[in-house]
C-alpha cells in the first residue's frame, strides 16, 4: 500500500466581536441595487444572482449596509466604505468626491471592534468602548453635543466621538437616529425622537446626547433600520419602541396620535428568542429553536407568510427553520446553521438573489426562498435595497502527484497542523472539511492542546484528485505562513 502525508499549517487569528465571523480569508458577496457602487464592484445598476465578490473584501469580520453605501469591518480593526460618498460617509475629511467602487480605509481610528451602517451616517465602536461616529448630522445622530448646521452638508467628514460612553458593547443605526449598547447590558439613544425613537417616554424632541432608553432589565441585543428599534432582552423577550403606524412593533395598535411607542413595549407572543432584526417598516425575530416570527409592514412581503396584509402582531413564518441570524430593510435574510441564506421581501432590485428583478405586481416574494450557490456564509447584512454575505474563503488547491494519482487505488493520509496565535482550549471538536470543489472528500475534529500547543485533524483519503482544504471555525490555511492562493504538489515519502 502507498501512504502520503500531507501536512498543511493553519494559521489563527483570535478575533471575536458579537455579530461577525473570524476567518481571515473571506469573500464578501454583494448583490441588489448597484447604483454608485454600493456592491463594491462595477457591475452596473442591480445585480440579481450572487456571482460577484466584493473587490477588495479579503479579510472582513463584520459589514452593514446603509442607504447608498456599505461598510467593511476587517480584522485588524480598519473600516473600509464602499458606494456613495454623500454626507461624507467616507470619513475622508471631505465631500468633494463621488464615492467610490473599492473600498476606502477611514483614516484616524483606533482598531474597531463593531459598526453599524445609518440611512447616511456611521457610527463605530472602538476596542476601549468609546464609539466615534461621521457623516449626517443634521438632527445630532453622532452624538457629539450638537448637529452640523454650521456646515454646508449638515454633517461631520470626519470621525467625532460620541459623548459620555466609554463601554459600548455594540451599537445600530437608524434614519436620523443611533443606539449603544453598554457592557451594564443598558441601552443609549440620540438623534431625532419625532416617533418616539429615543425610548424616553416623549417624542417630538431630538436629543444631541446620548439618553437612556428605558427598558426593564438587561439587554443583549439591539437593532434598527429606520424609525423604530427593537431590543432583545437576556430573559428571551423583545421590546420595541418608536414608530407604530404599520404594526412594526409587534404590540398590537398604538393608541398615541403620532402612532408611535415613546416608551418600550414588549412585543406579544415572543419568548426564548436568540436573533432579532429591525427591517424599514417590519420586524422579525428567530428563536432558540431556529423558527422565524415577522410582523409589521407586509406591502414588499417582508412578513414572509405569503400575502402582503400588514401584521400587527408575530406571526410564524413557514417553510424556514434553523435560523441563527437575520438581518432585515424591506426585505429579509436568514441564515442557518448550516450557512444557508434564505430571503424574502421587497425584490425589483434583485435584493433577493433569485436571479429576478420583477418590476410589477407587488415587485416582492412573499414566501421565504434559499438563496442558490451561496453556502458556508457566517455573517448576513443588508442596506436599503441590497444585500450582503460573508463566507470563508476556498484558499488553495493541493494536487496530488502523477505516481499517486496513478496508483489503484492510493490510500491518503491527510492532515490539517493549527498553530494557535494564543490559547488553544476551546479549539477542541472545531471542524476541519477536506473537500474537491463542492464534493467534501472527508471531515475531522481538530484537537488542540493548551496554550500555544499545535492541534491537528487528520483523516484517510482512498482518492488521488485534486483537494481543497476548507478550515471552518474561523481560521485561514497558510503553507509555511505564506496563503495557498495557488496550487502545490504534494509532499511525502512513498511506503
Amino acid at each position: 500500500m502507498r501512504i502520503k502525508h500531507l501536512v498543511v499549517s493553519v494559521i489563527a487569528l483570535a478575533v471575536s466581536t458579537p455579530g461577525t465571523a473570524s476567518p481571515t480569508s473571506t469573500t464578501v458577496f454583494a448583490w441588489g441595487d448597484g447604483h454608485q457602487g454600493k456592491l463594491g464592484y462595477d457591475h452596473g445598476a442591480i445585480s440579481s444572482t450572487v456571482v460577484n465578490p466584493m473587490s477588495d473584501s479579503d479579510e472582513v469580520v463584520a459589514f452593514d449596509g446603509g442607504d447608498h453605501f456599505s461598510v467593511l469591518l476587517r480584522t485588524d480593526g480598519s473600516v473600509w466604505v464602499v458606494g456613495s460618498a454623500a454626507y461624507g460617509v467616507f470619513g475622508q475629511g471631505t465631500t468633494h468626491f463621488a464615492g467610490s467602487f473599492t473600498p476606502l480605509k477611514v483614516p484616524g481610528l483606533a482598531p474597531v471592534k463593531a459598526i453599524a451602517a445609518g440611512w447616511t451616517h456611521v457610527l463605530a465602536v472602538t476596542h476601549d468602548g468609546s464609539i466615534w461616529a461621521w457623516g449626517d448630522n443634521g438632527t445630532g445622530q453622532l452624538g457629539n453635543g450638537a448637529p452640523s448646521w454650521e456646515n454646508a452638508c449638515w454633517c461631520e467628514e470626519s470621525p467625532v466621538q460620541v459623548e459620555g460612553i466609554d463601554d459600548a458593547v455594540a451599537v445600530a443605526a437608524g434614519r436620523f437616529v443611533s443606539y449603544a449598547l453598554r457592557a451594564d447590558g443598558t441601552v443609549w439613544a440620540w438623534g431625532t425622537g419625532g416617533y418616539g425613537q429615543l425610548g424616553h417616554g416623549s417624542s417630538g424632541v431630538a436629543s444631541f446626547v446620548p439618553v437612556q432608553v428605558s427598558l426593564p432589565g438587561k439587554t443583549i441585543a439591539i437593532s434598527t433600520r429606520l424609525w423604530h428599534a427593537l431590543a432583545l432582552q437576556a430573559d428571551g423577550t423583545v421590546w420595541a419602541w418608536g414608530f407604530n403606524s404599520f404594526g412594526e412593533l409587534g404590540i398590537g395598535n398604538s393608541p398615541f396620535g403620532c402612532q408611535c411607542e415613546p416608551t418600550p413595549a414588549k412585543v406579544l407572543g415572543l419568548t426564548d428568542v436568540a436573533s432579532i432584526a429591525a427591517g424599514a417598516a417590519s420586524s422579525v425575530a428567530a428563536r432558540e429553536d431556529g423558527s422565524v416570527f415577522a410582523w409589521g409592514f407586509n406591502r414588499y412581503g417582508a412578513v414572509g407568510v405569503g400575502d402582503t396584509t400588514d401584521r400587527h402582531t408575530p406571526v410564524a413564518v413557514p417553510s424556514v427553520g434553523g435560523i441563527v441570524s437575520l438581518s432585515a430593510s424591506y426585505h429579509v435574510l436568514a441564515r442557518t446553521s448550516a450557512g444557508e441564506v434564505w430571503t424574502w421581501g421587497r425584490s425589483e432590485y434583485g435584493q433577493l438573489g433569485d436571479g429576478t428583478s420583477p418590476q410589477t405586481g407587488c415587485r416582492c416574494e412573499t414566501t421565504p426562498a434559499k438563496v442558490a450557490g451561496l453556502d458556508r456564509v457566517t455573517v448576513v447584512g443588508v442596506g436599503t435595497l441590497h444585500s450582503l454575505a460573508l463566507r470563508p474563503r476556498d484558499v488553495t488547491n493541493l494536487v496530488a502527484d502523477p505516481v499517486i494519482a496513478g496508483a489503484a487505488p492510493p490510500t491518503m493520509t491527510l492532515r490539517a497542523v493549527l498553530t494557535l496565535a494564543s490559547t488553544g482550549e476551546g479549539l477542541n471538536g472545531s471542524p476541519v472539511r477536506f473537500s474537491a470543489g463542492a464534493t467534501v472528500l472527508c471531515a475531522a475534529a481538530m484537537t488542540a492542546g493548551t496554550g500555544t500547543e499545535a492541534g491537528t485533524a487528520t483523516c484517510g483519503l482512498t482518492t488521488a484528485q485534486q483537494l481543497a482544504v476548507i478550515v471552518n471555525g474561523g481560521y485561514t490555511a497558510a503553507f509555511s505562513g505564506t496563503p495557498l492562493l495557488a496550487p502545490i504538489q504534494a509532499q511525502g515519502t512513498l511506503v
